[in-house]
């Protein structure tokens, strides 16, 4: 960052010096350059030993070459004698330049940059202020110069687990970078990678993915791929990766840092010894223990003859032999392993605060795992200071530290989770309730924590993994909720259970609907809204191309648009405390609420939590509220399969698993139903496949026609979580015209099957169309004016929404989901209507209906429910979704449609009228068919309240209501005018 202009001003016997050193030097800064380091410091010190040998005193050349040795060293991670190089650097800067100048500053750059890799941030911080005086005077406080500043504040900042500060300092820089660099600059590379490694560290993986790919582009405009520079851009994605819990996908990634690092620097560098153990911890979580230890021994011994024995890559290598240790189930080792890892952090000069803590949460699983609880929650409490340094753990060694002191929140999610254990095992052993309430605190604390830490969280795939991982923390709340309320006869224990059961549901169902009426409730102004709007779109077209066809032209486009549009966003939360408020507003769930809207409805609200055996079941009324928990012996899934697939089963054993399942599902509770009219049910897990209706108690019928159905005493509807029932879906369809029905046409050529699998032919949906058509005065699109463009077009102004087609439930990759239509030759559309575009709709339906098979099919997410198309649809605005549960059969779904249209015609309920159009089925079906596999697939979820037809003449009364309006204000004008003339 030397000026070169000054280079002219210098003493006359600069010029006059040997030229031999001055070759040497750009020889070996140019090798520098290349990532040659070692050559580069031979030539290098031949300069140094010539310069030093002729005497001349201290000049220009001679820091030159004192700082670029430092560089090397640095590079060579030789630091003490980086160190020494750059303070005689240091002191020469100062004499020839002085003490304000930018060739000191870039000394204290460099030094600073040195104690940082030797993970002493507050050194660096010192250095890196001095050059931030002199930076901002010199270039201005918006220069580029101060914005590498900013960026190594944060890369400190990471350093200390000050994860908010360093979110600022990248911002900052990011912020200068978008001003004063172009957008291809080294400096944007680094400001990327940088904020991809902190976005890791905090669980935003895909972010961390994003910025790390984006890094790696800009980075490759600069330098060769088989640069020793490059390899950490590859780790990081790699690493990110791994975090995702993606070992396959990473290793690629760490086998070609470690390729560019052994062939660039030689496979005894200190960096390729540290991509050595990157790379040994992707095989680890592959279950390649061996591989993985042959892996961390060899990165161990590179490591050590370079660094400090305190040093975290040091000390991380050894922990990272005692996680696989645990892993295998050898504790004892571990616990040796990891008891030497703390020792060396407690004589560290300065030991990263999150490394230090889970050594410690490390060696409170072992002790705990042996029963040595007390030696377990001294641990504990160790890495509870460790964590909120600020926290007086000695002063309060029952309390948790308030979340605000925390400072790495994912690391604490396992703090608290043994510190539970720990307490609970206390509890069994003496029965002690004070135990058991301290247990039940802790994990109350994880719970509000993984709310806090998910509002971080942009991406959903993120946010599934974070309820994923933390699947334990909320069974294991909910089974001691339920102990306490088992032990002092509580029953607002018993709520509180039901409220831990809800935060698990529908997460980001809620979260994001939240997110779109913030922006309309906040008061931001509607150009902003607009913008904002347009971005969202642009991006949802970009993904939707992406998912089409994932080339990396597109991928990087995504990036540069996702980091547009969450700055925007990001700029809102920051600016307008009450788009903040509205947008991460949580349900407000109130047994009270609960129960008035239940008031005289004769409805009961039927909640179950399903996670590694443990069922919750849950039922309030108007008057009370009843709990069940039990550890179910039987697989749930396996039975549940059974009736998904019929012909895998006899008739007896099929009526069989309805009674074991209604045995453990409906029996806890089965006297309190009894008088009971309505159900809404709120499944999770496995259970969101199951149609409740068809459960059945043992009776002595073998005839599927007199079986005692659940739902032959009972209506039911479903719900994706309590708070969705409490504040539905919100549609503004009032005015609306009613019906859309769509009936594509396909040939029969792939499989002629009654069923709706294949692109088959579907006989009955015409018939299903045509009836909704002619109740409700509706639009048709049949045949092949089925096609998307014409559903596209014409979706959003319906407020019934009719789909008899085919459809594909892609468990694996949910938004590849869709639904198919005719594929229309005159459009840009191809006939495949995925999940991802039916999200991104802007629907307003009380109805859609979707009898195709497997709508209400899909994967299973953690903290959400099943990702299914019927949710997309409820996401894109419908109230009320009627989906099918798994292969439908063609004549039974239009018979079942049409009554329901029927019923729905007469004013019923829409719950009430697929309840009668069932029964109606059951009625007129023979032995084979009123098998509930035939009709028990579809299932209503949402609003149950009843369709409203539009009169055939709503336009008429439409417009004349418009016309009678404008008379009105016309004659209203009129007396206005005449006042002003008489007054």
């Amino acid at each position: 960052m030397t000026n070169v202009f000054l280079l002219y001003l210098l003493p006359l016997g600069y010029a006059q010096q040997d030229t031999t050193v001055e070759r040497l030097y750009q020889e070996g800064k140019t090798l520098y350059y290349e990532g040659q380091y070692l050559q580069a410091r031979e030539l290098l010190l031949e300069a140094l030993s010539r310069k030093e040998s002729q005497d001349t005193g201290p000049d220009e050349q001679l820091l030159d070459l004192y700082a670029r040795l430092g560089k090397t060293d640095r590079r060579l991670r030789v630091h003490q004698r980086a160190i020494a190089y750059l303070k005689q650097a240091e002191n020469l800067a100062a004499n020839l330049h002085g003490d304000a100048s930018e060739e000191l500053a870039d000394v204290y750059f460099d030094l600073g940059t040195v104690y940082s890799q030797m993970f002493d941030p507050i050194s660096a911080n010192v250095y890196f202020q001095k050059c931030q005086k002199i930076y901002s005077l010199k270039y201005g406080d918006t220069s580029s110069e101060v914005g590498n500043l900013y960026m190594n504040f944060g890369i400190n900042a990471i350093k200390q687990v000050n994860y908010q500060d360093a979110e600022g300092y990248f911002q900052q820089a990011f912020d200068i970078f978008k001003e004063s660099s172009p957008p291809e600059s080294q400096d944007f590379n680094r400001i990327y990678s940088n904020m991809g490694v902190l976005y890791r560290k905090m669980g935003n993986y895909d972010k961390a993915i994003e910025f790390g790919t984006k890094a790696l582009e800009l980075k490759l405009l600069h330098y060769k791929p088989d640069h020793p520079s490059v390899a950490k851009y590859h780790g990081n994605i790699g690493r990110a990766l791994q975090a995702k819990g993606q070992p396959e996908k990473a290793l690629p990634y760490m086998k070609t840092s470690v390729a560019i690092l052994e062939k660039s620097l030689g496979p005894e560098h200190p960096e390729t010894g540290g991509a050595y153990a990157e790379m040994a911890g992707v095989y680890a979580d592959l279950g390649q223990y061996e591989t993985a230890r042959t892996l961390y021994e060899k990165g161990n011994q590179i490591l050590g003859k370079t660094l400090a024995t305190t040093h975290p890559y040091v000390v991380g290598g050894y922990f990272n032999i005692g996680r696989l240790f645990e892993d295998q189930g050898d504790y004892l080792q571990a616990l040796d392993y990891y008891q030497d890892v703390l020792k060396r952090f407690q004589s560290a000069p300065y030991a990263p605060p999150n490394l230090l803590a889970i050594t410690q949460e490390k060696i409170a699983e072992m002790y705990f795992k042996s029963g040595r609880l007390e030696e377990a929650m001294d641990a504990i409490r160790g890495a509870m200071g460790a964590l909120a340094p600020e926290f007086e753990v000695e002063a309060h060694p029952h309390q948790n530290p308030p979340l605000g002191l925390v400072r790495d929140r994912l690391d604490f999610l396992a703090v608290l989770q043994t510190k539970s254990n720990i307490l609970y095992a206390w509890y069994q052993q003496n029965q002690q309730q004070a135990y058991l309430s301290e247990s039940f605190e802790s994990l109350n604390l994880a719970v509000a924590l993984i709310e806090e830490i998910k509002k971080g969280y942009f991406s959903q795939e993120d946010q599934k993994l974070l309820f994923a991982r933390s699947e334990a923390i909320f069974t294991q709340s909910i089974h001691k909720a339920f102990e306490l309320h088992a032990r002092t006869g509580n029953k607002t224990y018993l709520f509180q259970a039901f409220a831990l059961s809800e935060k698990g549901k529908s997460n980001f169902l809620w979260q994001n609907l939240q997110a779109g009426y913030a922006l309309q409730a906040s008061g931001i102004p509607d150009e902003e809204l607009n913008a904002i709007d347009l971005l969202r779109s642009e991006l949802a077209g970009l993904e939707e191309s992406f998912l089409e066809n994932p080339s990396a032209e597109i991928q990087s486009q995504l990036v540069d648009l996702k980091i547009q549009y969450q700055e925007r966003i990001k700029t809102w939360e920051n600016y307008n405390p009450k788009y903040y408020e509205l947008k991460y507003a949580s349900p407000q769930l109130d047994l009270q609420r609960i129960q008035d809207k239940l008031a005289g409805t004769n409805t009961g609200l039927l909640e179950y939590y399903y996670e590694d055996n443990q069922l919750s079941i849950f039922l309030i009324t108007e008057n009370d509220i009843i709990g069940s928990h039990q550890e179910v012996q039987v697989d749930l899934a396996e039975l549940i399969q059974q009736l998904r697939l019929p012909n895998t089963i006899s008739a007896a054993s099929y009526i069989q698993t309805l009674n074991a399942l209604y045995s453990i599902l409906i029996g806890p509770v089965r006297s309190e139903l009894e008088d009971l009219e309505d159900l809404v049910v709120i499944p999770h897990g496995v259970l969101h496949y199951l149609s409740f209706e068809e459960l059945a108690p043992v009776s002595s019928d073998t005839d599927f026609r007199k079986l005692p159905y659940l739902i032959r005493n009972h209506t039911v509807i479903y719900a994706w979580s309590a708070a969705f029932w409490m504040k539905p879906i919100k549609s503004s369809s009032v005015g609306m015209p009613t019906y859309l029905g769509f009936a594509p046409e396909f040939s029969s050529q792939i499989n002629a099957s009654n069923y709706r699998a294949a692109l088959s032919v579907l006989p009955n949906a015409q018939t299903e169309v045509n009836n909704g058509a002619a109740l409700f005065d509706g639009r048709l699109f049949v045949g092949t004016e089925a096609s998307e463009s014409h559903f596209l077009e014409w979706a959003p102004q319906y407020r019934i929404l009719h789909l008899a087609t085919h459809a594909l439930a892609n468990e694996q990759e949910p938004l590849r989901s869709g639904l198919w239509f005719s594929n229309a030759r005159d459009s840009l559309e191809d006939g495949y209507l995925n999940a991802l575009e039916i999200y991104n709709l802007n629907l307003s339906a009380d109805l859609a209906v979707m009898s195709a098979c497997n709508t209400g099919f899909g994967q299973l997410a953690a903290g959400e429910g099943v990702m299914s198309l019927g949710r997309a649809f409820s996401y894109a605005g419908c109230k009320s979704v009627l989906m099918s549960l798994w292969l439908a059969n063609d004549h039974s779904t239009s018979t079942i449609i049409s009554h329901f249209y029927d019923y729905s015609k007469k004013g019923l309920p829409k719950d009430a009228a697929l309840r009668e159009a069932k029964l109606d089925y059951l009625n007129q079906a023979d032995a084979l068919t009123a098998n509930p596999y035939f009709w028990s697939h579809l299932v209503l979820v949402g609003d149950a309240g009843p369709l409203k037809p539009v009169s055939g003449h709503w336009l008429y009364w439409l417009l004349g209501g418009l016309c009678l309006f404008i008379l009105l204000v016309l004659r209203v004008r009129k007396g206005n005018a005449v006042d002003r003339v008489i007054n």
